[in-house]
């Protein structure tokens, strides 16, 4: 489809269907995102399959309130996502320290020889050696947690993953001995069984942060990567018949936050923004349908 100006974006939509309450307003969101977006993105859950059409009633405030919604889901969603992923660095860190029986806790100091007894399942990660180490202090210098530090030796490994990002805490995790990856996800509730599903499912978590982070739509989430891993998890901790290689949706990336953080804040916070939400009754439906991973 060919760009459009803001007068031909107009008539687009309007012969569609669209009610124009505030073209003033509307048309500044336009330019923040433009029409290939809010087709792509938005627009499609308040069209009818049956005529290509919007439905009636369907108003520029009804996308706008989407947008609004979908950013303020997406930035409560990341805020949840940063405390597990916090949690998580801390416990595979503190659990690799006082189980590994470490001569020193600063990584720096370790011939490579010597890191890769304490790092055992390297090979099976498909990690290469000098690239994952490189990746433990990548980010060392643009962190404000490590600026008093004078030099990579002096940097324990407790603050160190400071600077680490959430990919590089998983794969920490990958590379650990089996009994102290056994240690980590019992945790979280979670038999010893799960081990090697644990790393995979968790990366849906990943990269549903980073989706959020770099403003992509969040509302109609749904993904394939490792839903095998991520599915048997679920099934196990919530004991549902679900099949698993179903996509995985935005119910279960959520239900799974909240098992995993065990405060259960945020499947509710989205209910109530749910709640809240004031779109046309058909398209609401339509996004709850979405939200479980359901067709409509």
């Amino acid at each position: 489809m060919k760009n459009m100006d803001i007068k031909e974006t107009k008539e687009f939509l309007l012969k569609l269907g669209l009610k124009i309450e505030n073209w003033n307003k509307f048309s500044n969101f336009l330019v923040i995102y433009p029409f290939d977006r809010i087709i792509k993105d938005y627009i499609y859950i308040f069209l009818n399959k049956e005529t290509d059409s919007f439905y009636e009633g369907t108003t520029d405030t009804d996308l706008m309130n989407l947008i609004i919604y979908d950013k303020e889901m997406g930035a409560n969603l990341l805020k949840w996502l940063l405390i597990f992923e916090t949690k998580f660095k801390k416990i595979v860190v503190d659990k690799w320290t006082s189980l590994a029986n470490l001569k020193t806790d600063k990584i720096y100091l370790y011939r490579e020889d010597e890191f890769l007894k304490l790092i055992p399942d390297i090979k099976e990660s498909n990690l290469e050696i000098k690239s994952f180490r490189y990746s433990l202090f990548e980010h060392v210098s643009n962190s404000e947690f490590l600026q008093d530090y004078n030099s990579l030796e002096d940097i324990p490994v407790s603050q160190l993953s400071y600077s680490w990002s959430f990919a590089t805490t998983i794969n920490f995790y990958r590379v650990l001995p089996k009994y102290i990856k056994d240690s980590i996800i019992t945790e979280f509730n979670l038999p010893v069984e799960f081990r090697e599903s644990f790393h995979r499912a968790i990366s849906i978590l990943s990269n549903i942060r980073n989706t959020i982070s770099h403003n992509h739509i969040i509302y109609n989430f749904k993904t394939n990567i490792y839903r095998l891993e991520f599915n048997k998890i679920y099934k196990f901790i919530f004991k549902e018949d679900n099949q698993l290689n179903q996509p995985i949706n935005l119910n279960q990336v959520m239900t799974l936050v909240d098992y995993l953080l065990n405060w259960n804040n945020c499947k509710k916070e989205f209910e109530m923004k749910l709640k809240e939400l004031k779109i046309l009754n058909k398209a609401k439906e339509s996004l709850i349908k979405l939200f479980y991973g359901l067709d409509y």
